[in-house]
């Protein structure tokens, strides 16, 4: 599903217990954990590692196991702004194969974090994404 284009209020009332869907039904998810309004969301997700390897390993012992810790955190920056920050933390096992496809990781997280923080600062000020300009561009051809 890709993302919306706006801030959706029924997406708004999400409580401590909620599951938020990363993927299709029955694949990975986050779990909301703590939540302080207009500071902290805090995600956690023991699902993720097994749709990040290939099915051949699933069932090896070196089937990748761990948990995600995800947090968005708002922090007044001056009178008028408002710093937003993600941070993620990952423990996995084993810890050898993580430690080999870590940069990758990190490569791959740094790349869609910025585009998710991008994608949130875009939807609260309103500011066209990409994908708003594109299909205003098919609809004026």
């Amino acid at each position: 599903m890709p993302p919306a284009n706006a801030i959706l209020p029924e997406y708004q009332g999400i409580a401590v217990g909620d599951v938020i869907p990363d993927g299709p039904p029955g694949s990975a998810y986050y779990e909301v954990v703590q939540i302080e309004e207009n500071r902290l969301l805090l995600l956690h997700s023991m699902t993720h590692f097994k749709y990040a390897a290939p099915q051949f390993v699933y069932k090896t012992r070196l089937a990748p196991k761990g948990a995600f810790c995800w947090a968005f955190i708002l922090s007044d920056a001056s009178a008028n702004t408002t710093l937003l920050t993600s941070w993620i933390r990952v423990v996995a096992y084993p810890k050898a194969v993580f430690v080999v496809l870590r940069p990758l990781f990190s490569l791959i997280d740094g790349v869609h974090q910025r585009a998710i923080l991008r994608g949130i600062k875009s939807r609260v000020k309103g500011i066209p994404t990409i994908e708003k300009v594109a299909d205003a561009a098919e609809i004026h051809r």
